[in-house]
């Protein structure tokens, strides 16, 4: 059941600054791996352990991008994407849900299918390479309007 908990009046990130990315993910080396790397591109990185974080971060303003994690601690990533689909402050957010699972092409697929099923904009595996995430980063803040960082490499 979702929860409804997000807030219909949160302030979407219309910044002339750097895009604001929150990083939603329950490994605490993978979440500051990724806000470092993505830090060095030239993004604003803010990040989450959980649903209850992600959804107070949203009170204070709406990141250009959010990428969750597949899973999070006691709930599920594809829950919480059609948690912010339904909400209207929320529903053109630009969400990218990353997976770690290696066991197989077929459940890789699986895992994709599900999430773009679940409202996500795309689709990665966890991978230690930055490069697809920033260009998936890149991909929909164009897509929205916002200007991406300067030189990215």
């Amino acid at each position: 059941m979702t929860r409804q908990m997000l807030p219909h009046g949160c302030p979407p990130n219309q910044s002339e600054g750097p895009i604001d990315v929150l990083v939603v993910d329950d490994d605490p080396l993978w979440r500051r791996y990724l806000a470092h790397r993505l830090q060095l591109v030239g993004f604003a990185v803010r990040t989450s352990v959980d649903g209850p974080g992600l959804r107070s971060a949203l009170h204070h303003l709406v990141p250009n991008v959010v990428v969750l994690s597949l899973v999070v601690r006691n709930e599920s990533g594809l829950e919480l994407c059609r948690e912010l689909r339904s909400v209207p402050a929320t529903a053109d957010l630009a969400i990218i849900v990353t997976s770690a699972t290696n066991s197989s092409a077929v459940s890789a697929r699986v895992d994709e299918v599900r999430a773009l099923a679940a409202g996500a904009t795309q689709f990665l595996p966890k991978t230690r390479s930055i490069e697809p995430l920033v260009r998936a980063i890149e991909e929909a803040t164009n897509t929205m309007g916002v200007s991406p960082p300067g030189a990215l490499w």
